[in-house]
């Protein structure tokens, strides 16, 4: 059998990534996991991101900074496969 590790980033580390506060960051967190149905921020019941994660709240952030709307930018990445 063969594991593969999983490299998970804490909430301080994704928020100064992606230029956004810690609150802002478990709040779109919280959206794009109902929106999109799977966790976004557990680690064994602690917060922490996965690359996938990251990747779509990324493109949840840019969308934002264009002024979309949060339930369309959740839409958005529902539809295109985030």
């Amino acid at each position: 059998m063969v594991c593969t590790e999983i490299d998970y980033y804490s909430i301080e580390k994704v928020a100064e990534m992606l230029g956004v506060s810690e609150r802002t960051l478990r709040r779109y967190a919280a959206i794009l996991q109902k929106k999109l149905g799977r966790e976004f921020d557990r680690k064994k019941g602690e917060p922490g991101y996965t690359p996938d994660a990251i990747a779509a709240l990324k493109k949840f952030c840019e969308l934002r900074k264009c002024k979309m709307p949060i339930e369309r930018c959740a839409e958005y990445l529902r539809v295109n496969g985030f």
